[in-house]
């Protein structure tokens, strides 16, 4: 009898083991479930680690069969933004990476709520959708971006967001934080800068050299033809991140722009030109993974 009550007990303690997760695990699911103080996006970091190319390309059949770490970002966006509750983000860094990582998170769930789709322009309602919520209150992309191009200090921000079509800045396969958000947005101006579907420049007659842009940029043709607030600063984190060339002083984003141009155009760069710069037509194709992952292959949610 007494054996076999001994038995019982190591027989319940190794079902309940089997049904606890590990100590790692558990933490995970309580930090999911729960929004961190201050406020992480380590959620939204295990999404682009597993689904989103180094180059930007984004695997949305898979996200979209496997929902579950995108909808648990979701919720903790709803519950708490800036706006709502600014304890949770310390520092201005933290609030301008809220805004830029909410705006790609749920530019990312309007496409898949359309999916499978090709092309942006098969989203009727991506820059009207007000179905998402940001600490309880419904926001369009357009009121995010906005939100996120408040922050003076840092208007590189611009580049750190996407609408996942060829014409926009490819998403950078890092989650935005306070505390690499200089480093972050540096890396993703500078990716754009050497993406000739972006920005390049072309050469019309024997002198003139203008500067060709996506027209996703022509929405912010304000705030990159006017002077940076924090030029200095940048001008010294675009040569840390990009040792390749040595910023000269300027007056606008275009100008730094400009210190992107193929050398054999260096000459002619200060010409007066009747156009400086020109934006090109629209393309809309998502910038879709042509491939499932192996990395993807072995999250199965």
């Amino acid at each position: 009898m007494k054996q076999r009550f001994v038995y019982c007990v190591l027989l319940g303690c190794l079902c309940l083991a089997m049904l606890t997760p590990p100590a790692s695990q558990a933490g995970q699911v309580l930090n999911d479930a729960l929004t961190s103080r201050p406020f992480r996006h380590h959620v939204w970091q295990d999404i682009l680690t597993h689904w989103v190319s180094s180059g930007g390309e984004v695997d949305f059949a898979r996200i979209r069969a496997f929902p579950r770490r995108l909808n648990e970002y979701l919720d903790q966006l709803a519950s708490v933004s800036p706006d709502s509750d600014a304890s949770y983000f310390p520092t201005r860094e933290d609030q301008a990476a809220y805004w830029i990582n909410a705006h790609n998170a749920i530019a990312l769930r309007i496409i898949l709520d359309h999916y499978p789709v090709t092309s942006l322009s098969q989203v009727s309602d991506f820059e009207t959708n007000r179905r998402y919520k940001l600490g309880g209150k419904p926001y369009t992309l357009r009121q995010i971006r906005a939100r996120a191009l408040s922050y003076q200090k840092y208007p590189q921000i611009l580049f750190g967001l996407t609408d996942y079509t060829l014409d926009a800045p490819p998403l950078q396969p890092q989650a935005y934080e306070g505390k690499n958000l200089k480093t972050l947005t540096h890396q993703a101006l500078q990716t754009t800068l050497h993406n000739k579907q972006l920005v390049s420049f072309e050469r019309t007659g024997s002198s003139c050299v203008y500067l060709s842009l996506s027209p996703y940029f022509q929405e912010y043709e304000d705030a990159l033809f006017s002077p940076p607030s924090y030029r200095e600063e940048d001008r010294d984190t675009i040569a840390a991140v990009d040792r390749h060339i040595k910023p000269v002083s300027y007056g606008n984003w275009t100008d730094t722009f400009r210190n992107y141009a193929p050398p054999s155009l260096y000459s002619d760069l200060g010409h007066t030109c009747s156009q400086r710069v020109r934006f090109r037509g629209a393309n809309r194709t998502l910038r879709q993974a042509p491939y499932q992952t192996a990395t993807s292959r072995r999250i199965q949610q």
